[in-house]
């Protein structure tokens, strides 16, 4: 009887337990649809900003917005922790940034000097774009790892 009795409580725990995980991994997915819905809501300014305050989060100094009209595809301009320039080139895109934004960007670094460059997108990348971009000092940053970052940094 003791044994049973163990067993059904083992039971029971192990099943609240699966059931409190779903639960967890429930209000995530709903916390993540909301963020994604601000985001998709946010001016382009406001998306800058919002990157801006990721890039300090992450250790970065002297961040500063460039963007607007004559920004020459420079939206943030910061330095690592290394003291290198590094550039940032935010896209509020619901599609997928093509491998043409990507070369001229990187254009854009080799003529500003920087060192490293970042493309942060509220969409995706083109699959050329992703090809185009490795071996080069670009970091391409899609909607999925942008909500990563901005809930490890807590922004």
């Amino acid at each position: 009887m003791q044994n049973e009795s163990t067993e059904i409580i083992s039971e029971i725990s192990s099943r609240l337990q699966t059931y409190k995980e779903e639960l967890d991994r429930l209000r995530l997915l709903e916390e993540n649809q909301i963020k994604l819905r601000n985001i998709d809501a946010l001016s382009p300014t406001s998306f800058e900003n919002l990157v801006g305050q990721l890039f300090k989060s992450m250790g970065f100094y002297n961040v500063r917005r460039t963007g607007g009209a004559g920004d020459q595809g420079i939206d943030l301009e910061c330095k690592s922790i290394t003291n290198e320039k590094v550039i940032v080139q935010c896209k509020r895109y619901k599609g997928k940034v093509s491998v043409g934004v990507i070369r001229d960007f990187y254009g854009t670094m080799v003529h500003s000097r920087a060192k490293k460059g970042y493309v942060v997108t509220s969409g995706e990348f083109t699959e050329p774009a992703r090809q185009w971009s490795t071996e080069k000092p670009i970091e391409l940053i899609n909607r999925k790892r942008l909500l990563e970052l901005l809930d490890k940094y807590k922004v």
